[in-house]
């Protein structure tokens, strides 16, 4: 069984009738509300998951990007420069249909950023991507093989196009079917720009922002050794996400759901101030 939506073609592997649409709120938009890329990336499909749901990552590692593109009163998202200023405490719901994950920032004034992402079993994140429910960034990372996973990456918006200058800005005019373009080299530098390093950029990629998480995936290895992990207190999301994906595995084991109840048409990140 398939279905299109959202500049894709979905499919069910499983057996039986197939379960209700995944909740996602870009399904039925009109074409110019949704684009999406497609890109091979080398690292273990959850390693990709799990990336989505770290949000402490985004002041730290795309700090560069945030300063070059955010940081200005006339920003699509001015709030998201709020990230380079505090690390996040979570709060995390587990729903019937995954997750949802709370990063809030308490700023100076008393009141509280809020960025929520919510997690569709088992490979899709809506991630907020403008001060509204209404627009985000979606990430899905289909297992390919143990070592590889098809990471289809996008923008949506409900309310009015904004996609072409989110695109221009993020991949330009790269091959929007296989986008990645790492050369590790003999030093696995992977591309790694040292003179913008040198001169300021915190990561050296400057290209496109998603190669600055996609790096930080594939260089664990394909597949993170999490025994000799140190989990601490801005890691909750990424514990909650783990244990609720094995809860799953086991109850599916006897026939069962670790969370049972229903699940809304459409489930939305959030972006906001409180």
């Amino acid at each position: 069984p398939t279905f299109e939506g959202g500049g894709l073609l979905w499919v069910y592997l499983g057996k039986g009738d197939p379960p209700q649409r995944p909740p996602l709120p870009f399904l039925d938009l009109d074409e110019e509300l949704v684009w999406v890329c497609r890109s091979v990336s080398p690292s273990n499909w959850f390693q990709g998951v799990e990336g989505t749901i770290d949000s402490v990552h985004v002041g730290t590692l795309h700090q560069s990007w945030i300063g070059d593109h955010y940081k200005t009163q006339d920003s699509k998202n001015p709030s998201i420069a709020l990230t380079l200023d505090r690390h996040p405490r979570y709060k995390v719901e587990e729903t019937p249909y995954g997750m949802k994950a709370a990063a809030l920032r308490d700023l100076p004034d008393g009141r509280q950023y809020v960025r929520i992402t919510n997690y569709v079993m088992p490979f899709v994140s809506l991630v907020p991507a403008g001060n509204t429910d209404r627009e985000g960034t979606m990430f899905i990372a289909v297992p390919r093989d143990n070592h590889e996973h098809m990471l289809f990456w996008g923008f949506w918006s409900e309310q009015a196009p904004r996609l072409e200058g989110e695109k221009d800005m993020t991949v330009g005019e790269r091959d929007l079917d296989n986008w990645v373009r790492f050369d590790e080299g003999p030093n696995r530098t992977w591309g790694q720009d040292r003179d913008a390093m040198a001169k300021g950029h915190f990561s050296g990629f400057t290209g496109c922002i998603v190669d600055e998480d996609l790096v930080i995936q594939a260089s664990q290895g394909v597949i993170q050794d999490r025994t000799k992990e140190h989990l601490c207190s801005s890691d909750v999301g990424i514990g909650r996400l783990r244990r609720r994906l094995l809860d799953e595995i086991a109850a599916w084991q006897n026939g069962l759901l670790a969370i049972d109840g229903p699940i809304p048409n459409k489930v939305r990140p959030l972006d906001t101030i409180t």
